[in-house]
């Protein structure tokens, strides 16, 4: 009667080692584009209004 399973659950191979951790995580990942140095400073100032002609 045990054709279905001539052997009952046969014991698992010897289980694999199990997966050796990465050897080391990637490295850093490059440092995020920086910032621009700074936005375009703004006109130094806009040209100062001709004096008023009187």
């Amino acid at each position: 009667s045990d054709l279905l399973n001539p052997n009952p659950h046969t014991p698992h191979p010897t289980p694999q080692t199990p997966n050796t951790p990465h050897p080391t995580p990637h490295p850093t990942p490059p440092t995020p584009h920086t910032p621009h140095p700074t936005p375009h400073t703004p006109h130094p100032t806009p040209h100062a209004l001709h004096p008023i002609r009187r």
